[in-house]
């Protein structure tokens, strides 16, 4: 379901190959392919009527964010939302979502 966002492949002497989703910029590391969240591939609209597209992963690396949480407009009921950028080219590359839990939804188009 994700081929295209499979990723490279990672050698880690301990667990073995590792398919990592990398940002199109920069080529940094900021997630696995196995953080995945199942059928999460989904496209949302914003207030402003642009859709985006993204993927869902339970844990993401080599973010930064911009400080702000905002419960308005969330696509998740219940979570705060708070825009994330590549830490290696400050790219908008998705959001950090908390609320019950926290997760973070990448864009499709952010992903190598």
């Amino acid at each position: 379901m994700f081929e295209e966002l499979q990723g490279e492949v990672e050698r880690d002497a301990t667990t073995g190959p590792a398919r990592v989703l990398r940002c199109a910029r920069c080529d940094t590391a900021l997630a696995d392919a196995a953080d995945v969240v199942p059928a999460s591939r989904r496209a949302y609209m914003n207030p402003h009527g642009y859709v985006r597209e993204i993927v869902v992963v339970s844990r993401a690396r080599n973010l930064t964010g911009d400080g702000r949480r905002v419960a308005a407009f969330s696509w998740f009921p219940g979570h705060t939302w708070e825009i994330m950028c590549c830490a290696g080219c400050l790219g908008h590359v998705g959001w950090r979502f908390e609320g019950g839990s926290v997760f973070y939804g990448l864009l499709v188009e952010a992903l190598a």
